[in-house]
């Protein structure tokens, strides 16, 4: 169980960090719309952080967990499209692209972080947790890669988003 508590420890700073990251982000970009995106991640991470420090407390302690201390979001991550449904801007954000970048890096560390903890644990609500965690930051990582794709080229995009509607890719 103690091994099980530092990786839940190392969870906790991963969604700090990403919090922090998010926040900061969405305080200096000047897109309207990444700002809006990283907002959502920064509320998104902080409910993680929320929910895991309370079971690593519960496990802690030798206390129950139930079924509404798993409970996430509504949505399991993706937004992109959401957010980006109204975007008219065809001008170029490096500083948000790069930014985005580190943000890809930073949900790929928390899914492989996630992945290893579901090894280790035989409990099926801490199972069933740590996937939707997986779910969820997988669904940050899509819409970081779409918002990076977009950012760089909005038709290019606009056509591969549309053609894979056709295609049923």
């Amino acid at each position: 169980m103690d091994e099980f508590i530092k990786i839940l420890q190392k969870a906790l700073e991963l969604e700090l960090n990403g919090f922090d990251f998010y926040r900061k982000m969405s305080s200096s970009s000047k897109n309207r719309l990444v700002k809006k995106l990283f907002l959502h991640l920064a509320k998104e991470e902080k409910l993680h952080y929320q929910r895991i420090n309370h079971i690593a407390k519960s496990l802690a302690s030798n206390k129950r967990i139930f079924r509404k201390d798993i409970k996430l979001g509504k949505i399991e991550g993706r937004i992109f499209d959401e957010i980006f449904s109204d975007y008219e801007d065809d001008k170029e954000y490096k500083a948000e692209v790069e930014a985005l970048k580190t943000a890809e890096k930073m949900e790929k560390g928390s899914i492989k972080h996630y992945q290893n903890a579901l090894t280790k644990t035989n409990d099926p609500l801490i199972k069933e947790f740590l996937s939707r965690l997986i779910k969820e930051e997988e669904g940050h990582l899509i819409s970081i890669v779409d918002s990076i794709e977009y950012l760089k080229s909005p038709e290019d995009w606009h056509q591969r988003h549309e053609r894979s509607m056709y295609d049923g890719a």
